[in-house]
């Protein structure tokens, strides 16, 4: 399982990846969710995961937060 952590803003938003031991902090522009698929399939390879490897949303703060939940990245495969 990939741990996601995303800290919004109007321009960058910062995205940290985790496996539960380790770390990834990464940058995104904001609103451009294939940016932030690029971001989770990279990390998903430098943990040394298969890209079909569940991803979990443990964390959403800033100003889009809540409406980030509605946005189509849950049918991607994200769990939030």
């Amino acid at each position: 399982m990939l741990y996601m952590a995303l800290e919004l803003s109007n321009e960058t938003w910062k995205v940290t990846f985790g496996d539960g031991a380790d770390r990834q902090p990464v940058s995104v522009p904001a609103r451009e969710l294939p940016k932030l698929r690029e971001a989770e399939a990279q990390a998903k390879e430098r943990f040394g995961m298969p890209a079909a490897t569940r991803v979990v949303s443990c964390y959403v703060a800033g100003r889009d937060g809540f409406r980030l939940h509605w946005l189509p990245i849950v049918p991607t495969g994200i769990t939030i």
